[in-house]
């Protein structure tokens, strides 16, 4: 039987701002997001976690990037 496993990486990174509100501080993060000031990489990574195992449907068994136990 083949089975898709589906794994999440996590990437965190805490930023601190001085600004007026939450919402400042959400929209100025986002901004420096969105220019690509701010780039999550390698280094923060924080862990992975394994969401859910599927039984893998005909087509997804005839992909060839399985690994076998």
């Amino acid at each position: 039987m083949k089975y898709k496993v589906h794994i999440e990486e996590i990437l965190a990174k805490d930023i601190f701002v001085e600004a007026e509100t939450r919402q400042d501080a959400y929209n100025y993060v986002q901004d420096k997001i969105n220019n690509e000031e701010i780039i999550l990489a390698a280094d923060d990574f924080t862990g992975c976690r394994f969401v859910d195992v599927f039984t893998a449907t005909p087509v997804e068994c005839r992909k060839r990037d399985f690994e076998h136990l």
